[in-house]
């Protein structure tokens, strides 16, 4: 950080470019310079469960950086907080303060900002998930039936089957203090079975995410879990290796429902109309639930149990297709708001 802020001083006052030895931090720091003005990448960057979180504070100065360096900083689309300690909090002040726009994911962010944080200002704007209004050219739906094809599944709607697409994560690999991780996959389980007997379901599991840590790489809990459903392997499968976003929104498309603890599983499904409950490990889920209207089917990890995840289920099969006809139209009236993003930064 010393070295960053000697860096930054020189180019404020005498416009010198100064590098370091590392030819991939030199090419980073280029980019600064030469840049007209900063856009803060969206997503789930902005929280800290612990007091003092290095992670967060790096976070933190990346994007202050460009602020040392004279250059306006504009957050695109951001789920802000938890956010915990005074010294964090204050920082995170000082920095959202900075910035020319703040786009936010969900209005859940936007009263965390001003209440908790104390930020004041009119330059912070909710405008929902970019991933919302991600457009899927003709040519994925052949990539997403060749995925389909080389698991052996039949990419036309069965009418006697209902397809449920799962993604899963390691929430206490991720959070050591995380207690609920057997309930949670246990709920799961039990909802799954009773899909399978009550509903001819066939499952898939949807492997979304590998990285970057062990912890964050769901193809561990996944084939971990797909071991304790062999009895009813034959219904189950896995599906990982997806090229790209736009392919596994493609997929999700070709389910009838959806039950994902990665919140762009919800996103990418109820882009297509797919009734989907959400559980959430962070305020963004639920969030994001609300803004399409469907709180009902948003569940924490954290208090999730069997009978609570199989009441939701059955819930949401006996609304299934009132559902796809209300998801579509709060998708049509969020979608031009999504759009607005490119105005906001001309502005």
């Amino acid at each position: 950080i010393a070295i960053l802020l000697f860096l930054s001083l020189f180019y404020r006052l005498f416009n010198m470019e100064f590098f370091i030895r590392s030819a991939e931090k030199n090419r980073l720091l280029l980019a600064y310079y030469q840049a007209d003005m900063v856009l803060s990448c969206g997503g789930g960057n902005y929280y800290a469960h612990k007091s003092l979180s290095p992670g967060f504070l790096w976070t933190l100065f990346a994007a202050f950086f460009a602020i040392l360096l004279g250059k306006p900083l504009i957050m695109l689309p951001q789920s802000i907080g938890p956010i915990e300690g005074y010294l964090q909090r204050k920082l995170s002040k000082m920095l959202f303060n900075k910035v020319a726009k703040i786009m936010l994911r969900e209005p859940i962010s936007l009263e965390f900002l001003k209440k908790e944080i104390g930020y004041s200002s009119d330059k912070a704007v909710v405008l929902y998930d970019l991933a919302f209004d991600l457009r899927s050219p003709s040519a994925v739906t052949t990539s997403t039936e060749t995925i389909f094809l080389d698991f052996d599944i039949d990419i036309f709607p069965d009418s006697q089957r209902i397809r449920v697409g799962i993604t899963l994560i390691d929430r206490a690999a991720q959070d050591p203090q995380f207690q609920n991780q057997s309930n949670y996959e246990t709920a799961l389980e039990s909802a799954i079975t009773k899909l399978i007997e009550s509903n001819q379901a066939e499952v898939f599991l949807f492997v979304q995410c590998y990285g970057p840590s062990p912890s964050h790489d769901d193809r561990i809990v996944t084939n971990r879990f797909y071991q304790k459903l062999q009895n009813d392997s034959h219904k189950i499968n896995i599906l990982e290796s997806f090229e790209d976003a736009l392919a596994i929104r493609e997929a999700y498309g070709l389910m009838d429902m959806v039950i994902g603890t990665r919140m762009h599983t919800g996103v990418f499904a109820l882009s297509q109309g797919i009734p989907a409950i959400l559980i959430g490990y962070q305020p963004k889920a639920k969030g994001m639930m609300e803004a399409i209207g469907l709180e009902q089917f948003y569940c924490d990890i954290g208090q999730i149990n069997p009978e609570s995840l199989c009441l939701m289920v059955n819930n949401l099969l006996d609304e299934r297709n009132l559902l796809g006809h209300q998801i579509a139209e709060r998708y049509l009236a969020l979608r031009p708001i999504v759009d607005a993003w490119l105005v906001h930064i001309d502005t």
